[in-house]
């Protein structure tokens, strides 16, 4: 196996190196690890092993093998010392994680790749390095899966094992009291009074969660360095209780941070079967509702939700849709979702309690008669009250108004009757935060178009469904989205 001094590595050495394991030699530490540069990327991925010949052989063909470059280092207290996870520890002397920061500087240095373009990653008591390194070299990046971010809050047999090996002949309290700031992340960012660029991926019904994610998020609170640079996907999965990342998941993870040049939201979706969706929903049932929404949806292939004003549609109302073609759109059940608008389009708020039951009543009357249950309700100019509430639900099971949010199935506020809906008029990168909303909480973001509007077109209805695909957001009728409920 090649060796060499951590004094006389230079650039030609590395690309000796490079694709295979080298012994890197520091103050008579050997430090085993693996180098492979891409010559397309001015990235690298760093992670820590507990054997570096076994992670070189699984990396050529899964998920590290991207265009950035890769160093795998193997993590020298748990070799040394013969335990599963030594956290860089060390001794009284030397503190592994400060060496390991040393020889990544220089060897980032050497290959000219900046601090920002540096990303860390690692899973559970693997991702503590990365955690530590994030703050030790600034400007660097973590990417990490259910982190430990408190060695003192692992498992009870880890812990002991950890520390009758580095520690013998102390007692927990006389360890704690010597090397706390070794066996926290969040001492250093105190003392650095910043978090650092984290992208922390947390399974909410692990383990880690509330041993690990909440003390740190309490933590970040009470020292005031909670700020925006901790991006947070949140995600529940049985069969992901503590069991790391496959590596097509952890492959799309990777990519999408890094190719994106940044934490953008992934496709999480793919990643972590997100029940997100996004509804198109159509106001008024008018005559551009047909010639314009309903003819692009057919030849995109796009559901769409109409709001049905069954008065207009009977009568033959000037610009409004026709009732033949009401009836073609009908036939198209895999595009096309009809619900009840009421009966004439009028301000529900302004009438009495019988008056507001016929308009109701009309609408869902009418579609029955030709074979549409539905049981969602839009409300006219979204005016609502309690008693319109009250006698909605006589006819349908949900009701909604535009308010410019998402709607959060599990939020605390969430009221069947009362689904929010954003505007298509919203600026795209309003949208595009929504979705991102609407994916982490599993809900949905209903879009309301009003098509005979001189602001909609096709091509930001276009630009829509294309977010819908990077964030992996199923687009879906109003019904089906409401049957992914939680509640």
């Amino acid at each position: 196996m090649k060796s060499i001094n951590y004094f006389d590595i230079n650039k030609e050495n590395l690309i000796n190196f490079e694709n295979s394991i080298f012994i890197l030699d520091k103050d008579e530490v050997k430090y085993r690890m693996y180098y492979n540069l891409s010559k397309g990327s001015n990235k690298i991925i760093i992670k820590f092993s507990n054997d570096v010949t076994d992670d070189m052989e699984n990396v050529r063909n899964t998920a590290f093998v991207s265009n950035s470059s890769l160093l795998i280092i193997e993590e020298v207290s748990s070799t040394i010392n013969e335990i599963d996870n030594g956290f860089g520890i060390g001794n009284d002397n030397l503190y592994y994680v400060e060496e390991y920061k040393n020889i990544i500087l220089k060897i980032v240095h050497l290959i000219d790749i900046n601090h920002d373009d540096i990303y860390f990653y690692g899973e559970y008591e693997g991702a503590f390095i990365p955690l530590l390194l994030s703050i030790f070299i600034k400007d660097s990046n973590a990417i990490v899966h259910n982190p430990v971010n408190f060695v003192q809050k692992i498992s009870a047999t880890k812990r002991k094992e950890l520390y009758k090996t580095l520690f013998p002949g102390l007692s927990d309290d006389e360890i704690l009291k010597k090397y706390l700031r070794k066996f926290s992340t969040t001492i250093h960012m105190k003392k650095d009074r910043t978090v650092p660029k984290i992208f922390y991926i947390q399974n909410k019904i692990d383990d880690t969660f509330n041993k690990q994610y909440i003390p740190f998020i309490n933590n970040l609170k009470k020292y005031s360095i909670y700020d925006g640079s901790l991006v947070k996907l949140m995600y529940s999965n049985k069969e992901l209780i503590n069991n790391k990342l496959s590596e097509d998941k952890l492959g799309n993870i990777l990519n999408s941070i890094i190719d994106n040049d940044g934490f953008q939201y992934i496709e999480d979706n793919n990643i972590f079967n997100s029940k997100a969706s996004l509804v198109f929903l159509d106001d008024d049932s008018r005559e551009a509702s047909y010639e314009i929404l309903y003819k692009f949806a057919r030849e995109n292939q796009l559901p769409v939700t109409f709001g049905v004003n069954s008065g207009h549609i009977k009568n033959g109302t000037k610009n409004r849709m026709s009732y033949n073609q009401f009836l073609e759109m009908k036939k198209d059940k895999n595009i096309v979702e009809f619900v009840n608008h009421t009966h004439s389009h009028i301000r529900l708020t302004e009438l009495d309690y019988n008056e507001i039951d016929t308009e109701i009543r009309l609408c869902q009357e009418f579609l029955e008669e030709h074979g549409i249950f539905t049981s969602h309700l839009i409300y006219p100019f979204g005016k609502v009250n309690d008693q319109i509430m009250k006698i909605a639900s006589k006819y349908v099971s949900s009701a909604s108004k535009t308010n410019g949010k998402i709607v959060d199935f599990n939020h605390a506020d969430y009221n069947k009757y009362l689904l929010n809906r954003v505007a298509f008029e919203t600026e795209i990168e309003k949208i595009e935060k929504d979705m991102i909303e609407a994916a982490r909480c599993n809900g949905c973001l209903i879009i309301n178009i009003h098509t005979q509007y001189s602001t909609f077109s096709t091509e930001k209805l276009g630009e829509i469904v294309k977010l819908s695909k990077k964030y992996n957001v199923d687009i879906l009728h109003l019904s089906n989205a409401v049957k992914r409920s939680v509640k």
